[in-house]
This record gives structure tokens, C-alpha cells and sequence, in this order.
């Protein structure tokens, strides 16, 4: 073989090395990139499991606001009574909503197809508008048995509820998203619910709107 001959052969070989090689490093690579996002919940979902697979556990939920206990018929009609009326449309859930004495924050109490009266599955605290006139309630704060409250930082809340969220943006605020849905889990068992939720809501770093429970089978 001339002496040039052999040189384009090698080079040849080379080629084809660096040919495979890099076809191989794509390869890794495309394995290494994370699973593709279709839609928003199938990411949720996928963070979910991962942490869960990483030994993530949720296990400080809210369960209360303003006294008034999830699924709780005695605490309910204690702080609330039972002179109220259930709006149902086909937004949400049948609900009742208060608001604080001075008519700043509302409470939002959702009732599920199936229980019983004055026992409810569901908390919601959103800042008021202004346009909604509920009956107020001697309080000008609605706290969680957690003490989280309006205008509470994140970090704070995650300081209380621990890191184990998924995140999102909606328009101009984050969310935070907490989720118990193990089958073992005893607190789901002591409720007899598949699972529960925590959303909170941030706005310029601060806690507008939460909702809590269980969500309906």
C-alpha cells in the first residue's frame, strides 16, 4: 500500500471512531434528559413520584382552620352553627363562605356528595375582593392548626410543611402543591379518604390563597 494510500486509511478510521462515538455520547445523552413534558399535570405527577421514590414524605398536614376541624360535624357547628345555606353550582363543590370581621379574608368551607351536615372535606382562605358579603365571623385572621395564615412567606410555609411540594406558576403567582396519596398511609386510613392536598398560593413572595383536604372520590 503507498505511503498516502495508508494515510486516508487512517484517516478513514478515525473518522468512523469519532463517528461512533459521538453517536454513542448523543445517545447517553438522551437517556440523561429528563421524561418529556406533554402537559402541566403529567409533570406534577412525575415530580410527585420522584419524590416519593427519593423518600420524600409529607407528613405535617393542615387539618384545621379557625378551629373548625376537617370532617369534624361538633367543631363546625360550634364556630359556625348550622343557620347557613350550601351554594352548589358546577364550578365546585357545594360550599359556605365566611368572611373575617373586617371583611378582608374569606373562609370557604366545601361540603362533599355523601357526608354528613356541618361535616366538611375542604378549607379554602382567599383575600376578599370587596365584591363578596358573607356573614362575618368574630375573627380577623383564619389560621391553620399549622398557624399558616395570609401573608405568610414561603419560606416560612415551607419551613412548617417541609420541602417535599411540587411547584408551578399560574399567571403572576406560585404554587405550591402538597399531596399525601400513599394507600398505607394512617392518616388517610383514620379519614377513610384516598387523598389529600395542600395548595398554597404566593404573590410577590407572600401566602394570597390556600385550600386544604381531601379531594372527592
Amino acid at each position: 500500500m503507498h505511503f498516502s494510500n495508508k494515510i486516508y486509511f487512517l484517516l478513514f478510521l478515525c473518522a468512523g471512531c469519532y463517528s461512533s462515538e459521538h453517536t454513542e455520547k448523543e445517545a447517553n445523552i438522551r437517556l440523561e434528559i429528563s421524561p418529556p413534558e406533554p402537559d402541566k399535570d403529567l409533570r406534577e405527577k412525575y415530580e410527585a413520584n420522584l419524590k416519593t421514590e427519593n423518600g420524600c414524605s409529607f407528613s405535617n398536614p393542615d387539618t384545621s382552620v379557625y378551629k373548625i376541624e376537617l370532617l369534624d360535624q361538633a367543631s363546625s357547628s360550634r364556630v359556625v352553627g348550622n343557620d347557613y345555606k350550601l351554594v352548589e353550582n358546577n364550578v365546585d363543590m357545594p360550599h359556605v363562605s365566611f368572611n373575617s370581621s373586617d371583611n378582608k379574608q374569606i373562609l370557604t368551607l366545601f361540603f362533599h356528595y355523601g357526608g354528613a351536615r356541618n361535616s366538611f372535606s375542604e378549607f379554602q382562605v382567599q383575600i376578599n375582593n370587596g365584591l363578596q358579603k358573607n356573614r362575618p365571623v368574630n375573627t380577623q385572621i383564619f389560621a391553620t392548626n399549622n398557624n399558616i395564615k395570609l401573608g405568610l412567606t414561603k419560606e416560612s410555609l415551607i419551613q412548617i410543611l417541609g420541602s417535599c411540594y411540587t411547584a408551578s406558576l399560574i399567571n403572576d403567582k406560585e404554587v405550591l402543591k402538597y399531596i399525601i396519596d400513599d394507600s398505607m398511609s394512617s392518616f388517610l386510613k383514620l379519614y377513610n379518604y384516598p387523598s389529600y392536598y395542600g395548595h398554597y398560593e404566593f404573590k410577590a413572595g407572600r401566602l394570597v390563597k390556600f385550600r386544604f383536604g381531601f379531594e372527592y372520590p
